[in-house]
């Protein structure tokens, strides 16, 4: 029967501590934001189009360049969503808005994934100069979970670095490929 005791003090002790997590969760915002830019030389144009298109990302995004491309099925829909890159029958990204010098991004994880992200590509000019600041901002909504609003508090650390491995990938290509043509 003294086991009973140490066992109930145990339980009573641990759903404290998981309604303190989930408390202090609760101030955690439920919407995280990394942004990184990099300066491109090039035609607005050609940078646009690299952004604004998903067919165009098998040419310099990491995430498209590593997906086999019998998997990659990217195609208008009836939505209103422009594009959209589908795998196992889930969208992964699909392009929503698209304006004169912003692209929005879709991200959504593939089935049995809780990761819905918003990318936001920009691109500006720099004063009288064929070079242009190319800004991608990843935004996260987080669920209401404990586990994920602490883990968005390292959103920055682990989205940072491979937000700046896109824009180089993208930079290393504008920057490399010949735009006569296109």
């Amino acid at each position: 029967m003294q086991y009973l005791k140490h066992i109930k003090a145990f339980l009573i002790i641990l759903a404290f501590l998981f309604g303190v997590i989930t408390l202090l969760s609760l101030i955690i915002p439920s919407t995280v934001m990394s942004a990184k830019s990099i300066e491109v030389r090039g035609e607005k144009a050609f940078i646009y189009q690299q952004i604004s298109d998903l067919r165009e990302w098998k040419n310099w995004h990491p995430t498209f360049m590593q997906i086999d491309s019998a998997d990659k099925q990217i195609k208008t829909t009836a939505s209103s969503d422009l594009l959209s890159l589908q795998k196992n029958e889930g969208n992964i990204y699909s392009i929503k808005k698209v304006s004169a010098d912003t692209a929005n991004v879709h991200f959504e994880g593939l089935k049995n994934s809780d990761v819905a992200r918003d990318i936001y590509y920009s691109v500006q000019q720099q004063e009288q100069s064929d070079t242009y600041t190319v800004e991608i901002k990843s935004v996260e909504h987080l669920r209401w979970y404990p586990w994920d609003k602490f883990r968005g508090l390292f959103h920055e650390q682990s989205q940072g670095p491979f937000l700046e491995m896109v824009l180089n990938s993208l930079k290393k290509y504008v920057e490399t490929k010949p735009t006569t043509g296109n």
